[in-house]
């Protein structure tokens, strides 16, 4: 029938969740820009977290074509964090010097996009990156 007083001390868990991981989900996966009269063009990437927990996206890379030939792709996205569920874009720009075409080639880095993150079943994603331009007048 005594009573006595005992500190306990331990670390508490956050709240129970569905998936518990950051899920990137990239779309399209093969990107075609079309400068068609022009010598430049740019479309858009998006990039969304299926996952429950904050995806983290450390680095964004354009692996151009190593020649440089006709072009190039370009972006002014890095590091970002998207939150659970959510979504954001990738701007591309493709800039070409003359009338040309700049492909994608299987079993190549060269034309790609890579989206390093924090995914921990896809940690690094690809996009295959192709432009198009005709630069007509040299614009």
């Amino acid at each position: 029938e005594e009573s006595a007083d005992i500190t306990v001390r331990g670390q508490g868990q956050t709240g129970d969740c569905d998936i518990c991981s950051p899920i990137i989900d990239v779309s399209p996966r093969d990107l075609t820009i079309d400068a068609l009269l022009t010598c430049s063009g740019t479309d858009k990437v998006y990039v969304r977290n299926e996952g429950d927990q904050p995806l983290e996206v450390s680095s964004v890379t354009i692996i151009n074509d190593s020649l440089a030939r006709c072009g190039t792709f370009s972006t002014g996205s890095g590091a970002m964090t998207i939150a659970a569920y959510g979504e954001t874009e990738i701007t591309v720009v493709y800039t070409a010097t003359s009338e040309c075409a700049d492909v994608v080639t299987l079993g190549s880095e060269e034309n790609t996009m890579k989206i390093t993150s924090n995914d921990p079943v896809d940690p690094i994603v690809s996009v295959g990156l192709t432009g198009y331009a005709t630069c007509v007048l040299g614009f």
